[in-house]
């Protein structure tokens, strides 16, 4: 999967805002995960784009969740974002070798038809 990619020392404000009004213009409305890693952490500019373009941070219950690097999490820059009214829960980043990040986790509910 791509990644947001900011210049050394950056964040990736604009790339979020961009991904974000795609996404969100594409679901035109239905229920949206937009997930991966996106070099920022929760709290920062790069993140703010998310949850200012009405996205909600599916982990924020689990925080914190570092997922990076794999042999030492030390950063919580994997992130699983979703429109309102999917609501997520159980989130975890499970240990392991198979990536220079941890797998992440979260169990998601639709809402009520």
């Amino acid at each position: 999967g791509h990644h947001l990619q900011p210049p050394p020392g950056r964040e990736p404000v604009v790339q979020a805002r961009a991904v974000a009004s795609f996404a969100l213009g594409h679901a035109a409305g239905r229920p949206l995960v937009v997930a991966g890693d996106m070099n920022t952490e929760p709290g920062a500019p790069g993140f703010a784009e998310f949850t200012r373009a009405g996205l909600v941070d599916a982990l924020a219950a689990a925080r914190p969740l570092p997922t990076s690097p794999a042999d030492d999490p030390r950063e919580q820059i994997d992130h699983v974002l979703v429109s309102p009214g999917l609501t997520g829960a159980d989130a975890v980043a499970p240990r392991g070798t198979a990536s220079d990040h941890l797998p992440v986790a979260v169990t998601l509910t639709l809402p009520p038809a």
